[in-house]
């Protein structure tokens, strides 16, 4: 029996779960269609915008390597050459603003930066690619995390190390689950063992203050309940990591 899909906004999770889908993928001949350099798309809130990014996202990105399973069958791709030949043509930049909503402006930027450092990751094979001259790489492997945002430092760097695991898991960052946001989950593309990571600044290494700053993101991620979003998703075994950090050390801590 099909799914409704309720506020989902990834189109590759509605086609493989077989959710309903009205087809609207002839919104991707409308774009080929426009001669603009620009273009803006205003609806109000939860009119689908999220959900028509992710349609031209899977459509045109090279690094979709499934996409025309994910849109087989559908209107587009019964459209003449010109526009089918469009299919995972393209290198995508995929932004989106609508998990950023800290309550005041420092907030926000550290959300902000998280998601410049997803895409960052999405890229990070360029560094090793001839196709950028060595000035180029130069400046895309500057990445600024911040003045006073020491947990920021931490959180991209951990980032950058799991982008080896993007074909087992789904790496996000940042995002609302249970009350509150999570650092880092690891939601397994396959039924395994999910991770959920939580970072904490010392100010020293001491034993003292390490145990507290343990205790208290524990405390956070069972407070907050942010293993909500991966239980929902029918995952049962979920491992919850604590980092403590102070310069370039890191003290970890493991429990279920």
């Amino acid at each position: 029996m099909q799914g409704i899909g309720i506020g989902t906004m990834d189109f590759k999770k509605m086609r493989v779960n077989d959710y309903y889908y009205i087809d609207k993928t002839m919104y991707i001949k409308d774009i080929l269609d426009n001669k603009s350099e620009v273009i803006l798309v205003t609806r109000p809130r939860r009119f689908g915008k999220t959900l028509n990014m992710s349609i031209l996202r899977y459509y045109f990105d090279i690094k979709c390597k499934d996409s025309k399973e994910l849109f087989k069958g559908l209107k587009i791709m019964k459209q003449d050459e010109y526009y089918t030949s469009k299919l995972g043509a393209f290198p995508v930049i995929y932004l989106s603003l609508k998990d950023i909503n800290g309550s005041n402006i420092e907030e926000m930027l550290l959300q902000l930066k998280t998601e410049l450092v997803e895409v960052f990751i999405d890229y990070a094979e360029l560094l090793k690619s001839e196709k950028l001259l060595d000035i180029e790489k130069e400046m895309f492997s500057y990445f600024d995390v911040g003045k006073n945002t020491a947990e920021s430092f931490y959180h991209a760097f951990i980032l950058g190390m799991l982008v080896g695991l993007k074909d087992s898991y789904y790496v996000k960052s940042n995002r609302e689950s249970g009350y509150g946001r999570y650092d880092i989950m690891l939601e397994p593309k396959e039924k395994k063992n999910g991770f959920i990571m939580e970072f904490k600044i010392a100010k020293e290494m001491e034993e003292k203050e390490l145990k507290a700053k343990i205790k208290e993101a524990k405390e956070q991620i069972k407070d907050k309940k942010y293993e909500q979003e991966l239980k929902e998703r029918g995952f049962k075994n979920i491992t919850k990591m604590v980092f403590v950090c102070n310069g370039k050390e890191i003290k970890m801590e493991i429990f279920k």
